[in-house]
């Protein structure tokens, strides 16, 4: 089973290196408002705690949440938003679970589930074209245990970038992102993945 906290923490990194708590609002960020990598578009019932910043809620005036309680509030948010939904427990390789966790805060979970499944086909010849369909189930979870780690992982960084890449070509505004994307997707080959038949892995372990 793949270790939920040590993704968490891996992602929280990638988006708060030193987990200061900072608040930002970048342009064009279409996620807008952002801490620790959760945005105030797709989380809007973190809204009216004070996680993204002073606020009313029922006319009451909500201060901003201390880092430290913003801190739990983000690990618990990305456990039940994006740990559960995505069965990142079932996961056998700690690198599959970190991967699916990072690009599901960038892209959605429906999107996190296909582009994984889409990699997972990428080293499965075998599977037809009806494996793609968004749905973290138990064949997408054999599915991806049952193949080389190491490859998968490797076709799962491609299918990102190529999504990256994407999103970019259809809308130049999202440009100014694609550097960071992309390394986003690269920092998951620094993961440690299971080796084969007791072979030495390759890559060091994310403390």
């Amino acid at each position: 089973m793949a270790d939920l906290t040590k993704a968490i923490q891996f992602v929280l990194e990638q988006e708060d290196s030193r987990l200061s708590g900072i608040i930002t609002e970048t342009p064009h960020d279409l996620g807008g408002t952002t801490r620790f990598g959760l945005t105030e578009r797709w989380h809007p019932a973190l809204i009216p705690t004070g996680f993204f910043g002073p606020t009313m809620n029922n006319g009451v005036d909500v201060p901003t949440m201390s880092v430290d309680d913003a801190l739990a509030l983000a690990r618990k948010t990305y456990a039940s938003d994006y740990g559960e939904a995505l069965l990142l427990a079932d996961l056998n390789a700690d690198a599959h679970a970190a991967g699916l966790l990072s690009f599901a805060v960038v892209g959605g979970n429906l999107t996190a589930i296909k582009v994984f499944q889409q990699a997972i086909a990428d080293v499965t010849p075998s599977l037809g074209a009806d494996f793609v369909d968004g749905h973290m189930g138990p064949g997408t979870i054999k599915s991806a245990n049952a193949v080389d780690a190491e490859l998968l992982l490797q076709a799962f960084v491609n299918r990102q970038k190529e999504h990256f890449q994407s999103i970019c070509d259809n809308d130049p505004t999202q440009d100014c992102f694609l550097h960071g994307w992309t390394n986003r997707a690269d920092a998951l080959l620094t993961y440690q993945v299971p080796a084969p038949d007791g072979a030495a892995a390759n890559g060091s372990v994310v403390a």
